[in-house]
């Protein structure tokens, strides 16, 4: 009952609270009558007609003089007729009592009511929460856990996403680009990267910084909410991606508000096209594209020709680099789509196009090439005594070990399918000849005994050697563009090695020729001592001898003929 008492008390002052124009109204009136019967004005103010009497508002019920009672409520006190005990009006006591019943119902209705708004309020917010997680989880950010006071927070990773990934529907964010190239430091053409130091360029309308103008460095703009849009080398090897230094410009004032220029030194990977080396021409290709955003979200484009160029005073020194007509390097620039499976990227490529100096390959081929050459060749004039075999087959031997310790330690080593590797292979061929006539020559004079006929192989050869080199030159340089590297080298290998074979037939063919013709005279030279012997008449034995030893020394006369005939 108690309860019961004090939630029908509760609702009354609720009722009283919220009471309606109407028994404001009614209220009014009455407390006009009263004020009329009695003329004490203090009376009047305690019954509540006074805002600054009565600040509580709530005696309503209180303004007839006849209804005060000791069993009225706490509203009721300001009377003080009723305090004092007065007679009640039993009409007026009804009609306060139904009025409360109404208003006791009135207000159940209207707590109905707000519960039911109440409730769907919660329904809204948790269905914005799981979509609030829902995005959060979509954009990849890590959702923030725990009560009601992570809502802010929430809100903050909501944003935060909607910043990374473009709504959809979205105009793409378009960047206008650029790439100054300020120094190529290196260029390795067997690990296929180059070193470029340089100047990137982007520029961009963002309404929503209009509000940050001002100058920042690239992590205080990210502080301050500025977005970017992630563009960077995309051909870079990877951990050598160096920022020098970065600067973002904000403008209140123009279409493109937003402007970004870093300065990086970076290792590009490049498809080198090595088949023309040391006459080859080089592109360099510098590709760019945003790191975190698709072709929905960052579109590049190239408009500004201000951004973009090369550094004329010292750009290619210390690469064996020049442009074109030794001048500054042509550049083109490219902007497209690129697809790879699910990665669709808006892509730039900014092309550089140098050409190997002429007079770094004139020093890197043609000159050693050719003192080695010239050694090995000045090894055939030696002496034919049998005291010059060791100088002349080492003055032969030592140039080819020295071409092969040469290229094997030059830069040339890694690209077997060049068109230096095919001169290298060709200089290789051409000063292993002088051993190989060494050797015949060497073989003629002391295998066969034929002094006459190895001077004279050697005298053939000494004329052959030159010619031989300056047309396989000739033959190389005709493909020096590289494209028929393959049958370049296979038409060299065939020459020499028809040359090489020719060489030791005709050798072997012409002492073998020789021995016959010793043979052949021989045998006649003895039969005609046999003849001889016959017709002579009986003698001692000393003269028999002497006609024994005698017929080697005849023998020996046509021999001598025989090798200055030939």
């Amino acid at each position: 009952e108690e309860e019961g008492k004090d939630g029908a008390s509760d609702k009354t002052a609720s009722s009283s609270a919220k009471s309606t124009p109407t028994k404001a109204s009614k209220a009014k009136d009455s407390a006009s009558s009263a004020t009329e019967e009695r003329d004490d004005p203090n009376e009047s103010a305690a019954h509540g007609n006074n805002p600054d009497a009565n600040p509580s508002g709530d005696d309503n019920h209180a303004n007839n003089p006849d209804t005060g009672t000791d069993t009225a409520t706490d509203d009721h006190s300001n009377n003080p007729d009723t305090a004092a005990g007065g007679t009640p009006n039993t009409q007026q006591t009804k009609a306060a009592s139904s009025e409360s019943e109404d208003d006791d119902k009135e207000v159940a209705g209207k707590d109905g009511a707000a519960d039911k708004s109440t409730a769907k309020k919660e329904r809204k917010a948790k269905k914005s929460h799981s979509k609030m997680a829902a995005v959060v989880k979509h954009a990849g950010l890590a959702e923030m856990t725990g009560n009601d006071d992570n809502v802010v927070a929430d809100d903050a990773i909501v944003k935060a996403a909607a910043a990374a990934k473009p709504a959809a529907g979205a105009e793409p964010l378009v960047v206008n680009f650029g790439v100054y190239c300020r120094k190529i430091i290196d260029i390795n053409l067997h690990d296929h990267t180059f070193t470029a130091d340089l100047v990137i360029t982007l520029r961009w309308t963002d309404e929503t910084a209009y509000a940050k103008a001002g100058s920042y460095g690239r992590d205080e703009a990210v502080s301050k909410g500025v977005k970017l849009p992630d563009v960077v080398i995309t051909n870079r090897e990877m951990n050598k991606y160096d920022v020098i230094s970065s600067h973002v410009r904000i403008d209140n004032k123009g279409t493109l508000n937003v402007e970004q220029v870093d300065r990086v030194q970076v290792v590009i990977l490049s498809d080198f096209n090595m088949k023309a080396f040391p006459f080859d021409k080089q592109i360099l290709e510098i590709k760019l594209a945003s790191k975190t955003h698709m072709v929905d979200g960052v579109r590049l484009k190239a408009t500004n020709r201000s951004f973009f160029g090369v550094k004329e005073d010292n750009l290619l020194e210390g690469t064996s680099y020049v442009g074109e007509a030794g001048g500054t390097p042509n550049w083109t620039v490219a902007v497209s789509n690129e697809t790879d499976a699910g990665l669709t990227k808006s892509r730039a490529v900014f092309r550089l196009e140098v050409f190997h100096e002429s007079q770094s390959a004139f020093r890197e081929l043609f000159g050693p090439t050719g003192w080695l050459v010239t050694t090995s060749y000045m090894a055939l004039f030696l002496p034919s005594q049998m005291t010059y075999a060791m100088p002349r087959v080492a003055s032969t031997l030592i140039p080819l070990l020295a071409a092969i310790t040469w290229i094997s330690r030059s830069d040339e080593k890694n690209l077997e399918s060049s068109w230096g590797a095919v001169f290298h292979e060709v200089v290789l061929e051409h000063l292993a000849l002088t051993p190989l006539a060494t050797l015949l020559f060497e073989s003629t004079n002391i295998a066969w005994q034929n002094e006459e006929l190895a001077q004279s192989l050697m005298g053939q050869f000494r004329l052959i050697y030159p010619i031989v080199f300056l047309c396989v030159m000739i033959w190389c340089l005709i493909f020096v563009n590289g494209e028929s590297n393959k049958f370049c080298s296979y038409s060299v290998r065939f020459l020499y090695a028809a040359l090489s074979l020719i060489l030791i037939i005709n050798m072997y063919l012409k002492n073998s020729a020789l021995q016959k013709e010793k043979d052949g005279e021989g045998d006649k030279e003895e039969g005609e001592g046999e003849t001889e012997a016959q017709d002579v008449p009986l003698a001692s034995a000393a003269p028999r001898a002497s006609v024994t030893t005698a017929a080697p020394k005849s023998a020996a006369a046509p021999a001598s003929a025989a090798d200055d005939e030939f």
